[in-house]
């Protein structure tokens, strides 16, 4: 009885120390992401129009902001997804700028959108 006791441990043991792997680390996976955009800078006329810009990344982005006068044909995708903003004319006597994010594990490539003034 005593036997099959120490064996039942062994075998624990050498299963839970058997199981254990750095294969699938969410941690690693987020150290090695890594994203890029075809332009850091999208600029437009007063008129507005659109724009586009190519997404390079480890595996599938997101992205985050928001904006009333600039709008995203997504949110979401993958390596390679062109992303394309509308951008509404701009009738203040100022000009408009604005970020967006793009994310992929742990990094992120920022846009910059700007919108020439109305009235100079």
């Amino acid at each position: 009885m005593k036997l099959l006791r120490t064996i039942m441990i062994a075998l624990s043991a050498t299963l839970a120390l058997g199981s254990c792997s750095d294969d699938n680390d969410p941690a690693a996976d987020n150290e090695n992401a890594s994203i890029s955009l075809s332009s850091a800078t999208l600029q437009v006329g007063k008129e507005g129009g659109t724009s586009t810009v190519t997404v390079t990344s480890s595996s599938d982005w997101r992205l985050a902001g928001t904006c009333d006068w600039a709008h995203p044909s997504a949110t979401s995708g993958k390596s390679g997804d062109e992303v394309t903003f509308t951008i509404e004319p701009n009738t203040d006597q100022e000009s408009r700028k604005v970020t967006f994010k793009f994310f992929t594990g742990a990094s992120v490539a920022p846009l910059e959108i700007e919108s020439a003034p109305a009235y100079v």
